[in-house]
């Protein structure tokens, strides 16, 4: 039982395996599924006389999970949250898919800011500028205007113009196109 070489060992109606053993079935590395053990993703049923891992039933499916989790991009903290029911799959999804749509709009903001930069020979001065206002938040760009609007009114009674303007200011939407990311 304290042979190295074990792959796998039964106990009663219990089949383990060794470490190299569950790489090959899920094709993990056995490091990372040593790393994912001692984090605590995944528990070793058994240890060898020798003390060598090994690894049952319940390993391997969550194993398996946890490597489907990692492909849609979760870090190791949530799937073992996750693992451990400590939050629920749909809990995490609709999180993970927030944190995606998010990322998806900035890629197409800075995918448009590149696609202006080229139609236009913009300078090296201009992508800086054009990749900044592109990276603030909606409030931060909505803020610039306003300031803008207000600095170029400056002591006009306008009121009703004023407000107008301040109205009419509007947000990037999830997907700009070329021409509003030019604007």
């Amino acid at each position: 039982m304290g042979d190295p070489k074990v792959e796998r060992m039964h106990v009663g109606d219990d089949t383990f395996w060794s470490i190299g053993e569950v790489a090959r079935k899920t094709g993990l590395s056995v490091k990372l599924i040593r790393h994912w053990s001692d984090a605590g993703v995944v528990h070793p049923a058994r240890r060898t006389a020798a003390g060598y891992r090994l690894y049952g039933t319940e390993a391997l499916a969550r194993l398996r999970l946890g490597q489907t989790l990692q492909g849609l991009g979760l870090g190791l903290a949530t799937i073992r949250d996750v693992l451990e029911r400590e939050s629920t799959l749909s809990e995490v999804a609709s999180t993970h898919i927030d944190a995606l749509e998010k990322q998806t709009r900035t890629l197409r903001t800075q995918q448009a800011v590149l696609r202006s930069v080229t139609r236009r020979n913009t300078t090296a001065e201009g992508l800086t500028t054009m990749t900044e206002l592109a990276r603030m938040s909606a409030a931060e760009r909505r803020a610039i205007v306003q300031d803008f609007v207000t600095d170029t009114l400056g002591e006009l009674d306008v009121p009703t113009y004023r407000r107008g303007l301040h109205a009419a200011t509007t947000d990037l939407p999830a997907d700009p196109t070329d021409e509003q990311v030019d604007a």
